[in-house]
């Protein structure tokens, strides 16, 4: 019983929402917005002061380096070669489908 009212109250506010005509004409689309190599760029640098700005904190709270370089600086390479393959992928994709396609 509790979940046939449940039911009944998501359908009846299910039907009050309809959307616009703006709004299932953005959702229809296949124009979603690519990242720009200098988004990657961007990003990548943002990741790289990230990355050295923890290991000098770290660095300086222990007193020592202790590797701290290595671990950082390999997460911002692993970083930026991941980003090199999803930029590759996006430029050789091609359309994105629609959500209603897939």
């Amino acid at each position: 019983m509790a979940r046939e009212k449940r039911k009944r109250r998501a359908e009846q506010s299910n039907e009050g929402v309809k959307p616009s005509a703006e709004t299932q004409k953005k959702t229809d689309s296949t124009d979603h917005p690519r990242f720009t190599a200098w988004d990657y760029v961007f990003v990548n640098l943002f990741f790289w002061v990230f990355c050295w700005l923890q290991r000098t904190v770290a660095a300086y709270l222990n007193k020592d380096d202790m590797g701290l370089s290595f671990f950082f600086y390999t997460m911002a390479l692993g970083f930026t070669v991941v980003s090199i393959v999803a930029f590759i992928h996006d430029l050789l994709s091609g359309e994105v489908a629609k959500e209603s396609d897939l």
